[in-house]
């Protein structure tokens, strides 16, 4: 009797990097249209019910007459400051559906598509009613929240994966070891301190594969008592959160 085939769902098969990438495109481009729809007053589950719908579109406009399944991978969630955790109203509960966005408040978009079962979730943060300068500490929360994130995409980065200079100097960078979870956050700590803000406790990233946005392999940051993560970054995996 024959073996069953085995699919390789790693990004070593270029099927699997595209469908990463085309995933990632549609998240994108639905997170900029939900993104200019944000203003005072909107209702918050309908927005959201308007990001899903859009999402579905759009998915719906690729690997026509194959047989891949696709959708959505994360429904629209609209976050207002208070919330911490992706927000979607209930329909079901009055005074949640009756949630509009207020002037001035910063609120988290979150958003994903999936190409057969290849996730990509992206988000971002939005001023309610902002066309100019952002100041106070609406200002710093954002700087805080922008510079955290550049260094923690430097600090998950495998030792000499993007190192440059000579060949001595890139297997030198190859041979460091990479940061550990406790290192990774403290260094965030000490970024998001110099605006007065602080890492949200146990924010954690996940290990990313086929049908999965939750894996094995979690990164927790500014851990609660008891909380832990599990595992590091390597070349050729998906991580988000």
């Amino acid at each position: 009797m024959a073996e069953a085939a085995v699919t390789d769902y790693t990004l070593a098969n270029p099927d699997t990097l595209t469908k990463y990438k085309v995933a990632a495109e549609i998240s994108q481009k639905v997170l900029k249209e939900v993104s200019g729809w944000i203003k005072a007053d909107a209702s918050i589950v309908e927005l959201c019910e308007r990001g899903d719908t859009l999402l579905a579109e759009e998915v719906g406009k690729v690997y026509k007459g194959k047989k891949v399944l696709k959708g959505i991978g994360h429904c629209t969630t609209i976050s207002p400051s208070s919330y911490i955790t992706p927000y979607t109203p209930l329909k079901t509960d009055a005074e949640e559906a009756a949630a509009t966005l207020k002037e001035g408040e910063v609120v988290k978009i979150q958003l994903g598509a999936q190409i057969d079962g290849f996730c990509t979730i992206v988000c971002d943060n939005v001023i309610v009613g902002s066309d100019g300068e952002v100041t106070g500490r609406e200002a710093d929360l954002i700087l805080a929240t922008y510079y955290a994130n550049e260094l923690l995409l430097r600090l998950m980065t495998p030792p000499g994966l993007v190192a440059q200079g000579d060949e001595e100097e890139q297997k030198k960078a190859a041979s460091r070891k990479p940061y550990t979870q406790s290192q990774i956050t403290n260094m965030l700590e000490k970024v998001v301190k110099a605006y007065e803000c602080n890492v949200v406790e146990s924010t954690t990233i996940w290990q990313f594969e086929h049908n999965e946005i939750e894996s094995k392999k979690k990164i927790i940051l500014a851990p609660g008592e008891g909380v832990r993560g599990e595992g590091l970054p390597e070349v050729g995996e998906v991580w988000g959160c």
